[in-house]
């Protein structure tokens, strides 16, 4: 078990970009299957507009 674990540790420092890129890959496939891919869409964009909405708000509290 502990061999395992090192490995993907390993394999986790080695490789971060490719990793994240696969889990969220993943991530988006099992949100496409599970809800499709309009309302999939739909909250990739209402995600985008919080986060823009909150880095203005930050913005001006500076």
């Amino acid at each position: 078990m502990n061999e395992l674990r090192d490995k993907l540790i390993e394999i986790m420092s080695k490789y971060p970009g490719a990793v994240i890129g696969s889990l969220v890959g993943l991530l988006c496939g099992l949100l496409i299957i599970t809800f499709g891919l309009l309302k999939v869409i739909l909250l990739f964009v209402c995600i985008l507009v919080g986060i823009f909405a909150g880095s203005a708000f930050t913005r001006m509290r500076e």
